[in-house]
């Protein structure tokens, strides 16, 4: 989900477009339905939305879901990742 929500165009766009994003991953097999993946993208968009750093926003006035990590770097991931950690211990 991360990786299609990041392949947004300009980070931007509806819930439409990340499914179609989904379909087109090499991951989702050709019998799954419609309905099916966008059950799967909404819970999964909205999961995404409520974690402590969200990698997804979502603007309900133009129904558009945001990509927030565009800008960051892999360094960025793991310098996150390694402050979380020394926190837990």
């Amino acid at each position: 989900m991360r990786d299609a929500v990041s392949r947004l165009p300009c980070g931007l766009g509806t819930r439409a477009d990340v499914v179609t994003l989904v379909r087109d991953s090499q991951y989702v097999a050709d019998n799954v339905t419609d309905a099916q993946v966008n059950s799967v993208v909404s819970g999964a968009l909205d999961r995404l939305h409520s974690e402590k750093d969200p990698c997804v926003r979502y603007d309900s006035s133009q129904r558009l879901w945001t990509y927030l990590h565009k800008r960051r770097r892999p360094q960025d991931f793991y310098c996150r990742t390694s402050r979380l950690r020394a926190r837990a211990c």
